[in-house]
């Protein structure tokens, strides 16, 4: 603050004269009209000493002095209207709290009329009669209840096998509810707590399980220690299966055994545990006509209904959806095995596992999307003796399973629109996509095929040893589908001219190629000319 000679800042100052302004407005008029009244005077001396020709020295500070006073009076007079105007404000606003707070007394007096604050909620919940409540009444339920007070009274060993259940998805119930909504999330401390709850149902169940079967050894009980001991490698993954297969839910400790002996690095002993969990998948432990579901996407809710009907029932659920996890993670650890193996350096075992691939694709659901992937993406390796392996495999796929010809095509698509891809791993993909057999209906998809080659027919190829193998590659599947279009397709009508332009550049081959696709819409044009 800048202080004048009085002691006193500018800011303080004018502060004063603001507040004294909005104290005493009356004093405020009295100065204005002394101001109007000096200026008047003023006026009338100039008008004199005018008419007598009288020009003192004194006019010039005179008229300056007039000048400020009528500045001054200006500036009350706003200073004045703007105090009047404040107080309106303030009337106003007065006004309308006093509106605002008679409003909220009789909305307080109705609303204490009609209901009662201890009633609010019985009523609230006697008018929502409807189901979307109903539903939200049982999920806050699910959300609220504290599952570590559950108890699951089971009369240890439930499972097992017998000639008549021979595998131990034939245990759990066809219940409905557990089916639809089996992919419905719940939050992370009811997983947790309804996973140790299960785990613990599992070891009470194989320690019944083993003291009812072994309390005095046989003869073939006392062989397979001496195997697992003395035995050869063959012979001990053969005495692990031999003793999971009795009881496949009570023995998941040698299927661990079998897990790690497959992801040994030694190239022998992996591969020979890897064949042995691949037998065990596909003809014990793998449903046809489902695949597996991890515990974390199980309906627990469905256990929490259960279990007040019949609690014996629900834990035996439980265990067996916990069993169910246990068995997918297994199968997920094989997978990533089989994957790390077709990465090899040596080419035996990576057509080794291939072929384990192909059969767990060909034979169960489970895990088809990675198996999958797996082998497509065998396309871009650099042994090409693998890569067309991985296309005879998918072609024997697909004879096998005539409906997954849609769904192995999307994923080659997906593979050949990398932007990664070499010139020669997207012909590899051509030529698999080329050889696709088609029928009559199969109008989008067929639709879907040929946008792909005319993608890849404007992206060209880098390599210009390659470029006629890679155009008449695409100019073959064209020629292939094309028949099988719908006809209100112009999928072709929009790539005529490139075509024509085409046939004038390339080489005899592709350019027959080229030539046989416009003799097709020119015929195919005549036919509708003439109907």
């Amino acid at each position: 603050k800048i202080k004048d000679s009085y002691g006193e800042s500018t800011s303080d100052k004018k502060s004063k004269k603001k507040k004294k302004v909005a104290k005493n407005p009356t004093r405020e008029t009295e100065k204005l009209n002394e101001a109007i009244s000096q200026s008047k005077e003023a006026k009338l001396d100039a008008k004199k000493q005018r008419k007598g020709k009288e020009k003192p020295a004194k006019d010039f500070v005179q008229n300056t002095n007039t000048q400020k006073v009528v500045k001054a009076a200006k500036n009350l007079k706003e200073n004045v209207n703007v105090s009047s105007s404040k107080k309106k404000n303030l009337e106003k606003k007065a006004g309308k709290s006093e509106e605002v707070k008679t409003n909220h007394s009789l909305e307080k007096k109705q609303s204490s009329v009609k209901i009662e604050p201890t009633k609010a909620k019985h009523l609230r919940f006697e008018t929502a009669k409807n189901e979307s409540v109903q539903s939200d009444e049982k999920t806050a339920k699910f959300h609220e209840i504290d599952y570590s007070l559950l108890n699951f009274s089971l009369g240890h060993p439930i499972v097992e096998m017998t000639e008549e259940v021979s595998y131990w998805f034939e245990f759990l119930p066809k219940l409905g509810a557990s089916e639809k909504n089996k992919n419905r999330s719940s939050p992370p401390k009811v997983i947790k707590i309804m996973e140790q709850k299960a785990q613990l149902l599992l070891e009470k169940e194989t320690e019944s399980w083993v003291r009812k079967h072994f309390n005095g050894e046989s003869g073939d009980d006392v062989f397979i220690k001496k195997v697992l001991k003395n035995g050869t490698l063959s012979d001990k993954i053969s005495a692990l299966t031999i003793q999971f297969k009795e009881s496949p839910f009570h023995r998941l400790s040698d299927l661990d055994k079998l897990v790690d002996l497959a992801s040994k690095k030694d190239r022998r002993t992996a591969e020979m545990a890897q064949e042995a969990l691949k037998d065990l998948f596909i003809n014990d432990l793998l449903p046809d006509d489902r695949r597996l579901v991890p515990f974390r996407l199980r309906n627990f809710q469905h256990i929490l209904e259960l279990n007040e009907k019949d609690p014996a029932l629900a834990g035996k659920l439980l265990m067996l959806w916990y069993f169910e996890g246990e068995i997918l993670r297994r199968y997920g650890n094989l997978v990533t095995e089989l994957e790390k193996a077709t990465k090899d350096n040596v080419a035996n075992t990576k057509l080794t596992s291939l072929r384990m691939i192909k059969e767990l694709l060909e034979s169960k659901p489970t895990g088809e999307v990675q198996l999958l992937a797996i082998l497509v993406d065998k396309f871009m390796d650099p042994d090409q003796k693998v890569a067309n392996h991985s296309v005879y495999l998918l072609q024997e796929v697909m004879k096998r399973h005539n409906a997954m010809r849609e769904v192995i095509a999307r994923e080659i698509q997906q593979y050949l629109h990398r932007p990664s891809m070499t010139t020669k791993a997207a012909y590899t993909g051509l030529i698999f996509l080329n050889q696709i057999m088609f029928k009559r209906g199969d109008g989008e998809f067929v639709q879907s095929l040929i946008t792909t080659y005319f993608k890849l027919f404007e992206r060209g190829v880098q390599n210009e040893d390659m470029r006629n193998r890679f155009l008449a590659a695409i100019l073959i599947g064209i020629n292939r589908a094309s028949p099988f279009l719908n006809k209100d397709c112009e999928l072709l009508n929009q790539h005529l001219e490139k075509l024509f332009t085409l046939v004038r550049e390339v080489d005899f081959f592709v350019a027959t190629q080229g030539l046989t696709i416009l003799f097709q819409v020119t015929t195919q044009k005549r036919k509708e000319y003439s109907n």
